[in-house]
């Protein structure tokens, strides 16, 4: 097929880069939007050739009602993403749907929109179903108004048909004004009489009580899909976005998180999903990231993390629609910027990427922010940067430790002064209005779910650290408390050794505390991520395994060393008996595990009840113990399970070894959100911070008027500059990226995970090369068919015009003579249609041999069934032509 079949002279004009031809053919009526029939627009003519910076030049004053957004939709079809069918198939597929004939075209537009007439609201208003509805839409209703756009779209909503929806796309069918007003359209159908709402949509009445996006979103049709767990449809969905596929993709990650902890519906299918979305945002990040230069990257930072202003350096955005999944109000939602969204999602492998991993390095010290007031630009510059509070808090602590180990290792000197108690106390203080503040910070409810139920308890509590933090406070002011008790109310020294040890126990837990403050550089962060894992998720199984055998030949150990039915009766009567005996039990075990024989050293008894527990034991049981059972013990513990534990280890570091650095940048995200919440003044004179810092801001919101916020990303005429330079970055990438988005994410994954990803992802371009070429086979043997279909018309033409000579002869004997003078002889004619049904029989011969699949097209391969069936028909046709051409050749030799 020619491919410039269908174009226009706009289409050569901008593939040459003439701005002078352009500009004229525009002013005469032509459209960029104007397509050929292989699916080319004038923008693709342009931007094949690098011409695209000319055409767009002239394009924006030129064409009347073309904005800059749809020149990015030129440059980026959203459909580029899916593997379409050809048209001809759509249209059959699409014909069963409709209730009238299908115009390609594209929608009829004299039909009566439901969205034509929206409510008296401004642009981008949340609208809820369940609202008393406008006059104009009542009105639509009584009216049952449809339309073959609408009735596509929701027929596979309805059947989650990926084929139906793809066919509309390859038709032109949907658009952004078809999804818009997608959600009207089926809450006009959940309330008619005639519609089987309950066959397709089970939960119709919460649908029609919750409160929508804005129908400007382009996450609008998401909702809807997702809402209904139309799980098959979504990715292609996701897929189409033009401006908001990244912030589509987390909104369902966030969506879907709580249905896959419940275990809610289909399972595998949620995981499946998630786990195609979760390929697409991270491929989709990566690579805006990766190929961007340095100014493109601080546009996408500043995207993500909703720091874009409008052109008067304020208004700060975009923001988009989210469900928070901590909300407990499903029905509802707010809008908040792409780095919030990417928290709330709590995904690791989005955290992980390179992308989120450098906006999270650029938070700890932002750029500083310029703003054009009043013709002067005016910087704003915060000293007290996140990285700067780090390093502020970890040498105060540092200092702290210091302080705290010299109080409690000098103590006869300081438990006899009050002066040391100031500082020591000062700090406590702090620490604890810090804790408390940041307690109050994350006091919103958090679902945790466990075993398919839902804990709702602070985020706090979600960091491990906070139970020592909280465990060292108290323990601190125990031993604060403890020594003004001793020292000003009993004056009694014989406890100070016990508030000695309280306050090293403090101290102990503030020194593992320090730990976290390590987790920031990127040399020893990963190294801490991965003893974490070893401690939690080996170490406690073994540690739980281990105590089991323990105190099974614990028990074993004393009933054989030192059997209480021989016990003296002075010691069974004597204080802490109980306690020797369980303290027997559980060290003895541990004693031999670690070969500390010298403590186990036991000395026979010289009577059965002359026996001394821990030091004399039973004659005949310890000889058993000693020339059998110890060294049972010592087989399963030291060399079983001892080396089993150091397997396991070694399985998991080589296991997170790939992945240390992803867990790693996991915890640099989380603490960055934590030290852009801490104040700048560092114990022990953070308290003052932390009290009068709220009061402050209090009585300044007091003060200040509210003022109605521009929300500039909810209309496009008032994109700002900056973010229509991002769109630019973003489609003219997404164009080169988009049908590559769904391929499995190799980075930041193990070892077997990434080779299997790799593997999967050259499976894929194998079989889009093997489809594509299959594709050119039957398109070549379609124009092989088509020729030789006129070239037999044109015989047909002339066996006609020959029969009727033939029988003008036999009408007209007086000119026969003369007529058969002027004939060709009979053999010079059968030698022509001897040459000529050769010719098309190898013709017929050549064609069908350059259609012949190969051998990885078997038939049973549900992917090629439709190629195969199309190589078929062709040659079944090629076959009818051929039979065909004998019959005429038999039919001019009969004449």
């Amino acid at each position: 097929m020619d491919a410039n079949k269908g174009a226009t002279c706009l289409h050569f004009a901008c593939e040459a880069g003439n701005k002078a031809n352009i500009r004229y053919l525009l002013r005469q009526g032509l459209l960029l939007q104007n397509v050929t029939h292989s699916g080319m627009s004038c923008i693709d003519y342009a931007y094949e050739k690098g011409k695209l910076d000319e055409v767009l030049e002239v394009a924006e004053d030129c064409q009347k009602g073309l904005t800059m957004t749809d020149l990015w939709r030129l440059v980026d079809p959203a459909q580029r993403a899916l593997k379409l069918p050809d048209r001809s198939n759509s249209r059959q597929l699409i014909a069963s749907i409709a209730h009238e004939s299908l115009r390609v075209e594209g929608p009829r537009g004299d039909s009566h929109s439901v969205c034509d007439d929206k409510p008296s609201k401004r642009r981008g208003s949340a609208v809820s179903l369940s609202e008393k509805p406008p006059e104009t839409a009542v009105a639509v209703a009584k009216k049952d108004v449809s339309r073959t756009d609408w009735d596509v779209l929701l027929r596979a909503i309805e059947l989650d048909s990926s084929r139906i929806l793809r066919s509309a796309f390859s038709l032109n069918l949907v658009t952004s004004d078809t999804e818009r007003c997608l959600p009207m359209y089926l809450a006009q159908k959940l309330n008619s009489d005639t519609y089987d709402s309950n066959r397709y949509f089970d939960k119709s009445e919460e649908f029609l009580n919750q409160k929508l996006f804005s129908v400007v979103s382009e996450l609008l049709v998401i909702d809807v899909a997702a809402f209904f767990d139309k799980m098959n449809i979504l990715p292609d969905l996701i897929l189409t976005r033009q401006f908001e596929l990244i912030p589509a993709c987390i909104s369902l990650l966030v969506y879907l998180k709580p249905k896959i902890a419940q275990r809610q519906g289909r399972l595998e299918q949620l995981k499946e999903l998630q786990g195609k979305i979760i390929c697409i945002v991270v491929n989709a990040l990566d690579d805006l990231y990766m190929s961007a230069s340095e100014e493109e990257r601080n546009l996408l930072i500043d995207y993500i993390r909703g720091d874009l202003r409008d052109n008067n350096g304020e208004n700060p955005g975009p923001m988009f629609p989210c469900r928070c999944a901590d909300n407990a109000d499903r029905s509802s939602f707010e809008y908040i910027t792409l780095f919030d969204m990417v928290e709330e999602s709590d995904c690791s492998e989005l955290i992980e990427t390179d992308c989120m991993h450098n906006v999270a390095r650029k938070a700890w010290h932002p750029r500083p922010q310029y703003t054009e007031a009043s013709g002067k630009k005016k910087r704003f510059t915060d000293p007290f940067t996140p990285k700067v509070k780090f390093y502020i808090h970890h040498v105060a602590f540092v200092i702290f430790l210091a302080y705290a180990a010299w109080y409690i290792l000098d103590f006869k000197m300081t438990f006899y002064t009050v002066i040391p108690d100031i500082l020591l106390s000062l700090y406590a203080a702090s620490y604890t209005v810090q804790e408390f503040a940041d307690f109050w910070r994350r006091r919103a409810l958090k679902n945790f779910y466990v075993n398919k139920r839902i804990i709702r308890c602070p985020s706090y509590f979600q960091d491990a650290i906070n139970l020592f933090d909280c465990f060292a406070i108290l323990f601190l002011w125990i031993g604060l408390f403890w020594k003004w008790i001793i020292f000003y109310v009993v004056e009694d020294s014989n406890t100070t050794y016990a508030c000695q040890m309280m306050l090293t126990i403090s101290f102990t837990l503030w020194g593992f505390r320090s730990v976290a403050f390590l987790s920031y550089h990127e040399r020893t962060g990963p190294v801490i991520s991965m003893l974490s894992s070893l401690l939690i998720l080996d170490l406690l199984p073994f540690l739980a395994i281990v105590m089991i055998i323990f105190y099974v030949f614990g028990v074993l150990f004393f009933n054989l060393l030192f059997p209480v039915i021989f016990s003296p009766a002075s010691e069974m009567n004597g204080s802490g008996y109980a306690w020797k005996v369980i303290l027997q039990v559980f060290t003895l075990p541990f004693n031999l595990l670690f070969t500390t024989f010298d403590t186990t050293s036991l000395e026979p008894s010289s009577a059965t009840v002359n026996q001394t527990i821990g030091k004399v034991a039973h004659p005949q049981g310890l000889a058993w113990f000693k020339n059998l059972l110890l060294f049972v013990f010592l087989f399963l513990v030291n060399i079983v399970m001892v080396n089993l534990l150091i397997a396991l280890f070694s399985l998991r570091v080589s296991r997170m070894d790939s992945r240390a650095l992803g867990i790693w940048r996991r915890t640099y995200f989380e603490m960055l959100r934590e030290y852009q919440t801490l104040g700048p003044l560092p114990p022990p004179v953070s308290f003052i911070s932390e009290i009068v810092l709220p009061i402050m801001r209090f009585v300044r919101g007091a003060r200040v008027q509210p003022t109605d916020k521009s929300e500039w990303w909810l209309n496009e005429s008032d994109y700002p500059d900056e973010y229509v330079s991002f769109l630019r970055f973003q489609a003219t990438r997404f164009r080169r990226c988009r049908p590559q988005l769904s391929r499995e994410v190799t980075r930041n994954r193990s070892d077997f995970d990434g080779l299997k990803a790799h593997t999967g992802n050259l499976m894929d371009t194998l079989q889009e090369q093997l489809d594509s070429r299959l594709g050119a086979m039957a398109d070549r043997q379609e124009e092989t068919s088509q020729r030789l279909t006129g070239r037999l018309d044109k015989v047909e033409e002339s066996l006609a015009q020959g029969v009727q000579v033939r029988e003008q002869q036999q009408q007209v004997p007086a000119t026969s003579d003369r007529l058969s003078q002027n004939l060709v002889p009979e053999a010079v004619i059968d030698d022509k249609l001897r040459a000529l049904e050769a010719r098309l029989t190898a013709e017929l011969r050549a064609a069908t041999s350059t259609v012949e699949p190969g051998p990885d097209a078997g038939p049973d391969d549900s992917r090629y069934r439709k190629t195969t069936s199309r190589l078929r028909q062709q040659r079944r046709k090629i076959k009818e032509l051929d039979s065909k051409l004998d019959s005429i050749i038999e039919l001019l030799k009969r004449n």
